[in-house]
């Protein structure tokens, strides 16, 4: 896996683990009112969406695919 999207994928999940982890340090009892279900939400959100975006660009490939523009010319 590789490009833009996937990237942007990892850097937010990233992001989010962080907050996460930060809040769960600094104020555990945060996690417990909503603050811990929503950033987990989010990252849940963010992995579908991914997969959402990956099946819709694929269907737009193979929507338009041209197999004449695959020849080479001689």
């Amino acid at each position: 896996m590789s490009g833009r999207k996937w990237q942007a994928w990892v850097s937010m999940t990233a992001v989010l683990v962080g907050l996460y982890i930060l809040t769960l340090f600094t104020a555990p009892d945060l996690l417990g009112s909503g603050i811990g279900s929503t950033i987990v939400g989010a990252i849940a959100f963010g992995a579908v969406g991914y997969g959402g975006v990956q099946v819709a660009d694929s269907w737009q490939r193979a929507k338009y695919y041209r197999p004449e523009l695959d020849k080479e010319e001689k």
